[in-house]
């Protein structure tokens, strides 16, 4: 069995399992369209906070506007897609885009800790800056700013020890909140003109307007892949 089949059967194996948050950072590729017609198709595997695999399709419209959908998936329950519109504005060598779009995610997690498990869909609403330039020929560098909202539907329960009954109780809830988001990234490609090896690094911070605990998060997110420019 070669490398590949192995990381493969590890991928089977690991992605069914529940994960341990809601929600990470969502490392959608940074297009950096530079023209109309400017196509780039990026494949990405998750190695942290959990393993998962993402894939994103971007294209130029017009001479400003993009086009981008991404999607994510860590398990059967565990996924996560967008659709969003931007303007690019290209330069000799970088290049600036503003996306505004909507997503839709799913969680399913399980924790030995109250609450001991929370699952659910969540709609994301957010807006996103992109700027990258060229080091050389062969490599980008660049960063990403996204701000926007998570509004989860997520049911959670768990076993929680009463003093009073001296006994462990079920306690469950819904959070239907309004949660603000700032998910900055960083990337980095190296390659040639048509394929580039990537590595993307991102930051989540989730506002949480009251105490909860459904909407369990991981703060940071690391993936590798490759962006393919057709």
């Amino acid at each position: 069995m070669n490398k590949i089949s192995k990381l493969l059967l590890a991928l089977t194996v690991l992605l069914p399992m529940s994960g341990c948050s809601i929600y990470h950072p969502q490392l959608a590729d940074v297009p950096l369209v530079e023209h109309k017609g400017d196509t780039r198709v990026a494949t990405s595997l998750y190695l942290y906070p959990e393993p998962g695999l993402a894939a994103t399709i971007s294209t130029g419209l017009t001479d400003h506007l993009a086009a981008q959908v991404h999607a994510s998936f860590d398990g059967p329950d565990v996924f996560y897609t967008h659709m969003a519109l931007g303007l690019y504005f290209p330069h000799e060598k970088s290049v600036l885009e503003t996306y505004l779009g909507l997503g839709r995610g799913n969680g399913d997690v399980y924790i030995d800790a109250d609450p001991a498990s929370a699952r659910g869909p969540y709609m994301c609403h957010f807006l996103q800056f992109n700027y990258g330039w060229k080091l050389s020929e062969k490599s980008t560098i660049g960063v990403s700013f996204k701000g926007g909202t998570l509004w989860p539907h997520v049911r959670w329960s768990g076993s929680v020890y009463s003093a009073a009954s001296d006994s462990w109780i079920i306690e469950s809830g819904i959070d239907n909140d309004v949660h603000a988001l700032l998910e900055p990234q960083f990337f980095y490609r190296v390659g040639n003109e048509r394929l580039k090896f990537q590595i993307q690094l991102g930051y989540s911070y989730v506002g949480f307007p009251r105490d909860i605990r459904a909407l369990r998060y991981s703060p940071l997110s690391l993936s590798t892949g490759v962006s393919i420019n057709l």
